[in-house]
């Protein structure tokens, strides 16, 4: 599973940076993913899952203002 200072590529789809996961925390009944950039981004259970199974996975996380396509593959 994702676990601290996993390296990923993560970002828009196609246009992922590299990061290293510092905190993994809970909000609601979905994850908090904490970068060493400081972002942040939120991922459902299933998700988290897909990425640990597949190595990559694509999802959509909600803002107040709309939704934005991610995507996170393990480095």
């Amino acid at each position: 599973m994702i676990i601290i200072d996993t390296k990923v590529r993560h970002g828009s789809p196609g246009y992922e940076n590299v990061e290293t996961i510092k905190d993994i925390g809970n909000i609601f009944d979905k994850k908090l993913i904490t970068f060493e950039s400081g972002f942040t981004t939120v991922m459902d259970s299933d998700d988290i899952q897909e990425l640990f199974d597949e190595g990559e996975v694509q999802y959509k996380r909600s803002y107040p203002d709309g939704n934005a396509y991610e995507s996170m593959i393990i480095a």
